[in-house]
């Protein structure tokens, strides 16, 4: 399981940041989802007696060929089932969200990303911290998928969390209700752009490994061989990235290897100071019984000398 943490502040009170994100007006996830995701579809369901509402919707992620075939996928499109449930009092100066998504595929329940969102107030702000932990359960391959599936909740949020503050920017200027925002990526900028250059939107962090940043970003962009920028795919991203991987891990043995021969060296001088000790305590034990050898003989002669004196008395 991966786990990220990401930090946002919303210039905007907590009741305001709830009835965007959750209200019965739906329009600010309609045009996040419109704009972003490229998805016309996208339903939102009521709030339930337990504060739990469902919402579906088809993420514009373009995928790993190699990861297609490992999940047995087919064509490009996915769409997720989000449970979100919130839990807020009003009047009160803090709100929880969590939420489960799956996607619907065969198996869907082995890919599962849990999201926690803890709102505070803080004076005229809100602020929230995030908790994504991601998990998949394909035997072989799960490694590389939650590493997939982290690059794109990192992508997908910091998206996210621009397009809010968009939002609540024209809100803040115009009377009456919450504006149309166009969004500003392109279908393959909105998946590669936030973790490639490493920019965060106004007022976030991210605490995740970077699995892209300068990771063929010079290829894509023509400035290896300055010729023209070349079209960066999510197959070429996707090899860039294992590459990295692997060449970390190279790294990696190189500094374990070197660890491994440090270690050898001190056993080996641990081996000669044994050896030095085991030499010393012989001779020191060697020097004890020759010692006792002479007081023995010094009283064996002192004896036989007495022994004479009186025989010849």
């Amino acid at each position: 399981m991966k786990e990220l943490k990401l930090e946002a502040a919303f210039q905007t009170s907590l009741e305001n940041v709830l009835e965007v994100f959750y209200g019965d007006d739906s329009s600010f996830v309609k045009g996040y989802h419109r704009e972003v995701n490229k998805d016309e579809a996208v339903t939102i369901g009521p709030w339930d007696e337990r504060k739990a509402r469902i919402v579906t919707f088809t993420p514009n992620m373009p995928m790993p060929a190699v990861i297609k075939r490992a999940i047995g996928m087919e064509g490009d499109g996915v769409q997720v089932r989000e449970e979100q449930l919130l839990r807020y009092t009003p009047g009160t100066s803090s709100a929880l969200l969590t939420s489960v998504s799956i996607p619907d595929i065969k198996g869907g329940d082995r890919f599962k990303t849990l999201i926690e969102i803890q709102f505070t107030a803080v004076d005229q702000t809100c602020k929230a911290i995030i908790i994504v932990k991601i998990s998949a359960e394909v035997w072989g391959v799960t490694g590389m998928l939650e590493k997939f599936m982290a690059d794109q909740a990192a992508a997908a949020f910091q998206n996210f969390v621009q397009f809010a503050h968009q939002w609540f920017a024209a809100a803040s200027v115009r009377p009456g209700p919450l504006p149309h925002v166009p969004s500003t990526h392109s279908e393959m900028d909105q998946f590669f752009d936030a973790v490639e250059s490493g920019e965060m939107p106004h007022e976030m962090s991210l605490e995740i490994y970077d699995t892209f940043r300068d990771n063929g970003s010079r290829e894509s962009k023509g400035e290896a061989g300055g010729g023209a920028p070349q079209a960066l795919t999510v197959d070429n991203w996707f090899m860039h990235s294992v590459m990295r991987d692997l060449s970390e891990l190279r790294v990696a043995a190189g500094s374990m290897r070197s660890s491994a021969l440090a270690n050898e060296l001190h056993l080996q001088r641990l081996q000669l100071d044994v050896e030095r000790l085991r030499i010393e305590n012989h001779a020191i034990l060697f020097y004890s019984r020759l010692q006792t050898a002479v007081i023995f003989s010094g009283v064996a002669i002192v004896a036989a000398r007495f022994y004479l004196q009186r025989s010849r008395s």
